[in-house]
């Protein structure tokens, strides 16, 4: 699946190369899109006005997930990029900078702001995305290195620095289905390679 911000679409791409929209998300213009684990479409929108959301997709009918902590208050403000994380959604969130989980109600398991890395600036996660393990990996733009983060929202190690791999400002990250990782920096450039033995 991919979103076009300009026409406010998520579109689906055949293995031949057809292009087909999926969802008009017009007034707001769609960022990150992923599905969950039923196989619904799960989309970061924003608008004007402060009204961004996390959407749900069913049968082309629009769902907001509110994504609300445990004293109510309201954790998915700025959402930027989702993906699914078994039966939970980790979204990467802007403003403020943090990644939050969120289970099948809407409700916040976790949040990680990427302070206890320790590292010298702060925490700017660009990309995110899930291993088979169900563990994630974060871009940090500011920082020159990848979180490798739990399920529970708990930093295993910083992977694939600047030091190690020559990294610089990644952005987009993905696992593929051999296990290697395969991130896109802001010069357009790609660093493809495994991080686990």
């Amino acid at each position: 699946m991919i979103v076009t911000s300009s026409d406010r679409k998520v579109r689906l791409v055949s293995e031949s190369g057809e292009v087909s929209t999926l969802i008009n998300t017009s007034p707001f213009i769609p960022y990150g899109v992923c599905l969950n684990f039923k196989e619904d479409i799960v989309v970061c929108l924003r608008g004007q006005d402060d009204r961004n959301h996390l959407a749900l997709y069913i049968d082309g009918k629009l769902h907001k997930i509110r994504g609300r902590d445990s004293k109510g208050k309201r954790q998915i403000t700025d959402p930027y990029k989702v993906v699914s994380c078994g039966k939970y959604l980790c979204v990467l969130i802007w403003n403020p900078i943090h990644v939050v989980c969120v289970d099948e109600r809407s409700d916040v398991r976790w949040v990680y702001d990427g302070k206890v890395a320790g590292l010298r600036d702060s925490f700017d996660p660009r990309g995110i995305s899930v291993d088979k393990y169900n563990n994630l990996l974060v871009t940090d733009y500011n920082n020159d290195c990848i979180h490798y983060v739990d399920g529970e929202g708990r930093l295993i190690q910083i992977i694939l620095t600047h030091r190690q791999i020559g990294l610089l400002r990644p952005w987009g990250i993905c696992v593929d289905n051999t296990g290697q990782i395969w991130v896109g920096n802001s010069s357009k450039n790609v660093v493809i390679c495994r991080y686990l033995s």
